[in-house]
């Protein structure tokens, strides 16, 4: 018998074909194991289905091959043969089943794909059912075969059933379909090495489903015997191998996107301890790093510790002539100085607009501060150049030292601004703390009363920017406060309201505020000309009892509606007071009133509380429109952020726009909204329209 069996090149190619499939499936379920465990995904589960339902039929092949000629068991042969026929069967549903999975397809043919596994179920459920109530339809071993199917009858499987040809029959048509399907796929949508690698093993597949067909058909025509079983494990194996390289394909953009990722969260754990416009470390650090050195430097057991505050002299001016870009440029090149001007042990913070700190390693008696205060001075005796101009701004510089005046970190904080309040008096100077400077200065109490007083007179002035939309039409405005005393003195509305706040009139000066900010855009709200008016207050506002109403009071005396006013809280403000000022915002929106947060961004952080508070509108802040023309973490910020306001029914305002680069690169990153020199500079209401 087995002299037999090898008796013709076609006897060896039936007995190794099926033997080398069940030899290339084994390992495959290993490979689509360990892919389904690293990465889940719906097309290697149907991989592994199709595979499967492959492997069934090719080991079926080489049972038949062993038990019929080898141990010449051909009864059992003869019923591991019905079973193949019954895996064949199943392959006709799981093929478009695969093609589910692995191919882009529109929704009708989704649709079809569907109606073909139906169909293909169908099929198999019956050849299933008639396995086992009538194998003879299936396979035979009592009807005649013709000599060329001779060797079938040599492998023990029984002669071929009158419904076998109509199973290929079927096989055929669902290979055709799959072969339509991955041309679609191809013409439609992109070719790729995935749908080129599918195409290939179904031609493939075609090829021999043509030859058994017409072989089941019409009888023999060739001299080679055409198995079904090369066709399927082509194909089987170029899905397998399509599925391998998607996988491979996969596994480098995820690895990518982890590289991104990680560089990313390197450069938000950056963006969160330092201050972006000029790279030193910001507030969070500060404070951080303040009460880490504290612990040593309180109880003696390292060395003592030396706060520095420093504010510039003369920046506002600057910031105010030459607009925000050149400020800002002005604190690069500041910042750049104040490093060089420190010690190895020595830390810069940037903790506001124009201020810094330094914690300096000093003794208790603070000997060596007054040399190290004199160098810092000496690098502002000269002009800096920026931007092709040169300025001259100066440093007032405060100290204080643990433990020599304080072991505790919020009063050397306090004690430290006490000394920078008496260096600004005399400018570019230099004051350590001392116990005379706890006595509130003369000059402080003069200010104040000087500020109740023009609450009384209303010296105050309201200035209005306009907020447009990306056409350039405006749509809103802010209303911007100076206070003129009659010394002739200005003030921003910053400077006023800290004062406002540390006198604690900060009621009456916002009551005053709205007040005229609302009675001079009355006519222009009523008219349609503006939707809104943003009037800034500050948190001890917000969290006034009866803040809601003097709203709703000053609304109504000027004839307008709540809808046209927006009350601006800072970023910092709202989040810093967090649960009590978002809880105030809250409960404000819900009696009418609406919110804006200004400077957001500046912290990176404030993303997660978006969706707790009640905010109509947010203010970029204008580091982050200033770096969107050179960072492509900004572009992605505020691409971010605009989704997911969008989601939350938020507008975004860009703010500080002082070129067209910017505008230009905020529109492509699709804002739609700007504030800023650019625009606009501050000015009278009647200026705005002007």
């Amino acid at each position: 018998m087995m002299d037999h069996v090898f008796a013709t090149p076609l006897g060896v190619v039936e007995l190794v074909t099926p033997l080398l499939s069940v030899g290339v499936f084994l390992p495959g379920f290993f490979l689509f194991g360990y892919m389904l465990h690293r990465a889940p995904s719906d097309l290697y589960t149907r991989t592994l289905v199709i595979s499967g339902v492959a492997f069934v039929y090719v080991l079926g092949e080489s049972l038949v091959i062993i038990l019929g000629s080898i141990l010449h068991l051909q009864s059992v042969s003869v019923q591991v043969a019905r079973v193949q026929q019954v895996a064949v069967g199943w392959l006709i549903p799981a093929i478009p089943y695969y093609l589910g999975a692995a191919l882009t397809t529109t929704t009708r043919l989704r649709g079809m794909n569907r109606a073909m596994i139906g169909f293909g179920i169908a099929l198999a459920a019956a050849a299933t059912v008639i396995a086992f109530v009538a194998p003879d339809l299936l396979r035979s071993v009592t009807l005649p075969h013709a000599t060329a199917f001779e060797i079938e009858s040599t492998f023990g499987r029984g002669a071929r059933g009158p419904l076998t040809r109509y199973r290929d029959l079927a096989l055929f048509v669902v290979i055709i379909y799959a072969n339509i399907i991955i041309l679609l796929e191809l013409v439609t949508y992109r070719i790729t090495r995935f749908s080129l690698t599918l195409m290939a093993g179904l031609l493939m597949a075609l090829g021999f489903a043509i030859l058994s067909l017409l072989d089941s058909i019409v009888g023999p025509f060739s001299t080679l015997y055409p198995r079904s079983v090369v066709g399927i494990t082509l194909f089987v194996l170029a899905s397998t191998l399509a599925a391998t390289w998607r996988f491979i394909d996969e596994a480098r953009e995820v690895e990518t996107a982890h590289t991104e990722l990680q560089t990313q969260e390197k450069r938000l754990s950056y963006l969160a301890y330092h201050d972006q416009l000029t790279g030193a470390r910001n507030r969070k650090a500060f404070y951080e790093v303040l009460v880490g050195r504290s612990q040593s430097a309180r109880t003696g057991a390292g060395p003592g510790i030396a706060l520095f505050y420093l504010d510039l002299d003369y920046f506002k001016q600057v910031n105010d002539t030459y607009g925000h870009r050149v400020g800002d440029l002005l604190l690069r090149r500041v910042a750049e100085q104040l490093q060089t001007g420190i010690r190895q042990s020595d830390a810069l913070f940037r903790i506001g607009g124009d201020e810094f700190a330094m914690i300096v390693e000093t003794a208790p008696d603070g000997a060596e501060l007054s040399m190290i205060a004199e160098k810092l001075l000496s690098t502002f005796r000269d002009p800096i150049p920026v931007d092709g101009r040169e300025f001259a701004v100066g440093v007032s510089i405060g100290a204080a030292i643990m433990p020599t005046h304080t072991t505790s970190v919020e009063d050397l904080m306090n004690k430290a601004d006490q000394a920078l309040y008496a260096a600004k008096q005399e400018r570019n100077a230099f004051r350590l703390y001392h116990d005379r400077m706890d006595a509130t200065p003369a000059a402080a109490v003069e200010l104040l009363d000087q500020l109740r007083m023009s609450i009384e007179r209303r010296e105050f002035a309201i200035h209005y920017q306009p907020v447009v939309r990306a056409d350039g039409s405006v749509f809103a405005v802010e209303a911007l406060l100076r206070w003129q005393p009659q010394d002739g003195r200005t003030f921003a509305v910053d400077a006023v309201v800290d004062l406002a706040e540390a006198a604690g009139l900060m009621g009456s000066t916002g009551e005053l505020i709205l007040d005229t900010a609302l009675r001079e855009t009355a006519p222009y709200l009523v008219s349609g000309k503006l939707e809104y008016v943003a009037v800034n207050v500050s948190p001890r506002q917000v969290g006034g009892r009866k803040f809601s109403e003097s709203v709703r009071e000053a609304v109504a005396r000027h004839g307008v509606s709540l809808d046209q006013l927006r009350l601006e809280v800072k970023e910092g403000d709202v989040f810093d007071s967090l649960p009590i000022g978002g809880g105030r915002i809250v409960s404000g929106a819900g009696e009418g009133l609406r919110f804006t947060v200004d400077d957001f961004g500046k912290g990176y952080s404030s993303l997660a509380y978006l969706r707790r508070l009640s905010i109509d509108s947010l203010k970029l802040d204008r580091e982050i429109v200033t770096d969107i023309t050179t960072d492509s973490l900004a572009v992605a910020f505020v691409r971010g952020l605009l989704a997911m306001t969008a989601e939350l029914g938020m507008d975004v305002i860009a703010k500080g726009v002082e070129t067209d680069e910017q505008s230009r690169a905020l529109v492509e990153a699709g804002c739609s909204f700007f504030q800023g020199f650019l625009t606009g500079r501050p000015g009278p209401i009647d200026s705005v329209f002007g």
